[in-house]
């Protein structure tokens, strides 16, 4: 690394012995935006106390942000890349990104650690072990208080077995926390609903015998969680690996392979990259490589043999202080939106590949002709967050949109789509609670006529026409030419075919209404139905 530079000091403060629940922070999660810096623990001033540092992501531009009598750990970047939370003495911290206004946001009720972002940067997430009005303590569960440490402290897990829980990591999607926890036994990768109160959430790990999975991290399209696996969970356990997996647990990719101490791994805030502690050079360096398979990883500390550096995060912004004026702008993301209206507006937010929007006149509505088609609609390409009307129509045929509407109780309900054109519609009526329809659009049904005129109507009927995916939290429902379905926490898929609209369910349940035999069947994962077509 080059040449170090310090960052304003805070007052030294005395000598404190530093709490550990028997396991170490996670990195947390990396929100939507430019590759910036990243912030991590180190122990190179000596002493063998460990401070904040950040650096580029190359590894230059090395800046020491604390110098105490007491370790300083658990870096966590804020969204913005203004602000980091950290560990100190028991208690979490809050500080700018380039060291000035360090503060203590919580207090006598800990000990404290592993604090985590919400993506709205109000809240924290972390670890704590509090006393109960019986005279005993919680154990290490999860709580969420305010950024600033003001207002009501509320818990969010209630582990059972007299189990653990840690390592917590907020959905950049903002609904879901990740942690790691103990009560089944090893350790294993949850989520949980992020508004729980003193619950559990649901694992997501595979529950091997004999392996544990820990510290997860979210990619900034929340669509995967990086966590180390391995035998043991003691430093230097040289079963480590990095591995990554989707959000629901499905398709586990491993990206070490080593049989070194591969630990604390962090997505880049663009989701190419993962940082990650290891010991592939012999001493604790941070490493930087693709969040993908394959691909050499990259020394980015480099520092000595008595060296340790630790605990990464990469967060977004330029080095040494907030973004703000004179400084890069950070992208928006969706929860820097206005709420979306009941029956007005959605929000919605490119996620991959080329999604397209259209938009009819100020509401898409046309007057005495109903819901208006797409034709003549003029489609541009999505390249950001957007707040549009009720009406438009999105074309994620090449990519996938996340969409945010108004559940109707004045909260956001949100889901992932790709695969199709639709419309978006949704009633202002209080009755409809926040009902959100996407009707499915284009694409034509005249092969499906042509090639029973042929004779050959038997091997075509299945022919799929048009098919949208989805993975949504809220009430949503998807439309076909012959059927709809009808979720409020789902993962599934409508295609429009020859012979019929297909339903098919991967998790959660769905109501499907057959238009016409004019009945409903409900569905629940694995299962599919088929409203025929007619005739």
């Amino acid at each position: 690394m080059g040449p170090m530079r310090e960052a304003p000091l805070l007052a030294v403060l005395s000598a404190a012995v530093v709490c550990s629940l028997a396991f170490p922070a996670a990195a947390g999660s990396a929100f939507p935006g430019a590759d910036g810096r990243i912030v991590f623990a180190s122990d190179r001033a000596g002493s063998n106390n460990r401070e904040i540092y950040t650096s580029n992501a190359d590894g230059s531009d090395p800046l020491r942000l604390t110098t105490n009598t007491v370790a300083d750990t658990d870096p966590a970047y804020s969204p913005d890349g203004s602000r980091i939370a950290f560990t100190r003495s028991n208690d979490i911290w809050v500080m700018n990104a380039n060291g000035s206004g360090q503060v203590a946001i919580s207090g006598l009720e800990g000990p404290d650690s592993a604090p985590a972002w919400s993506p709205d940067g109000t809240q924290i997430v972390y670890v704590s072990n509090q006393s109960t009005p019986d005279g005993g303590t919680t154990g290490p569960e999860l709580f969420v208080r305010n950024a600033e440490g003001s207002g009501i402290v509320r818990q969010l897990t209630d582990t059972p077995s007299n189990a653990a829980s840690g390592a917590p990591a907020w959905s950049p999607a903002g609904d879901q926390i990740a942690y790691q926890s103990n009560a089944d036994g090893g350790f294993e990768i949850y989520t949980i609903n992020a508004d729980a109160v003193a619950s559990f959430g649901t694992r997501r790990s595979a529950n091997e015998v004999g392996q544990n999975y820990q510290n997860p991290s979210w990619s900034p399209d929340a669509a995967r969680i990086a966590f180390e696996r391995g035998v043991g969970t003691n430093v230097g356990d040289t079963t480590k690996e990095i591995w990554t997996m989707r959000a629901d647990g499905a398709d586990p990719l491993r990206l070490t392979s080593n049989g070194v101490y591969d630990v604390q791994p962090a997505y880049s805030p663009e989701g190419t990259r993962i940082a990650y502690e290891t010991s592939e050079d012999g001493d604790r360096e941070i490493f930087t490589r693709a969040s993908t398979p394959g691909g050499t990883p990259t020394n980015t500390t480099n520092t000595g043999a008595t060296v340790s550096d630790e605990q990464p995060d990469w967060g977004w912004g330029g080095p040494g202080g907030p973004v703000g004026p004179g400084g890069p702008a950070r992208p928006l993301t969706l929860a820097d939106l206005d709420d979306p209206r009941l029956g007005v507006d959605v929000n919605v937010a490119p996620l991959s590949g080329r999604v397209l929007i259209g938009i009819r006149g100020a509401a898409a509505r046309v007057a005495g002709s109903g819901w208006a088609s797409q034709k003549g609609i003029r489609f541009v390409p999505l390249t950001e967050v957007r707040q549009v009307p009720v009406g438009s129509f999105l074309d994620t045929r090449k990519g996938t949109v996340r969409m945010e509407s108004a559940n109707g109780a004045g909260r956001r309900q949100r889901g992932d789509f790709l695969g199709s054109l639709f419309q978006v519609r949704q009633s202002k009526r209080r009755s409809a609670r926040g009902l959100t329809d996407l009707v499915m659009k284009g694409s034509s049904f005249r092969r499906c006529r042509a090639g029973r005129s042929k004779g050959a109507g038997a091997a075509l009927s299945r022919r799929t026409i048009r098919r949208l995916r989805a993975n949504a939290r809220g009430r949503f429902r998807s439309t076909g030419r012959h059927s709809s379905a009808t979720v409020r926490g789902t993962v599934w898929t409508v295609e429009d075919r020859c012979d019929g609209t297909l339903t098919r369910v991967r998790r959660g349940r769905v109501v499907v209404r057959d238009f016409r035999r004019k009945r409903s069947v409900t569905l629940r994962a694995g299962k599919s139905y088929l409203a025929r077509a007619p005739g």
